[in-house]
């Protein structure tokens, strides 16, 4: 399968994930950005672009007065980052918004081990009760 078909499909997969669908504005920006990236427009993703573009302020818009795509960077990572930690750690692809920067990463990731079985503990550990000491009195 063609690599942009795996990252629009990834794109899909996050954009319908729980704590996006409840947010239209972060969904139109990671779209703007990953759609951007994949057609080489990286000169578009620029602060004060992605403010009239994805968040529709005026032509007069300026970032140092409206932190609108500050703000909702910053709340996409964290949204990211949770959903890569939780749900979609198991993707073979993660799109990630590097902190400082609108450009997304994308990156492959290989299917994630299970996590390691925690071993049991002793029977009398689980009621309180310690082992006796075996040294003779």
């Amino acid at each position: 399968m063609n690599a942009d078909l795996l990252v629009r499909a990834e794109l899909e997969r996050v954009l319908a994930i729980p704590t996006l669908r409840q947010a239209p504005s972060l969904r139109r920006l990671l779209r703007y950005l990953v759609e951007n990236t994949l057609e080489g427009h990286q000169d578009a993703i620029k602060e004060s672009i992605i403010g009239i573009e994805v968040f529709q302020r005026g032509p007069d818009f300026d970032p140092r007065l409206d932190a609108i795509v500050r703000v909702q960077a910053a709340n996409l990572r964290i949204k990211l980052v949770d959903h890569y930690d939780t749900d979609g750690r198991n993707h073979p692809l993660h799109i990630e918004l590097p902190k400082g920067a609108y450009v997304p990463r994308i990156s492959e990731h290989p299917q994630a081990l299970p996590a390691p079985a925690v071993p049991a503990r002793p029977r009398f550990a689980r009621c309180g009760l310690r082992p006796r000491s075996r040294v003779n009195r």
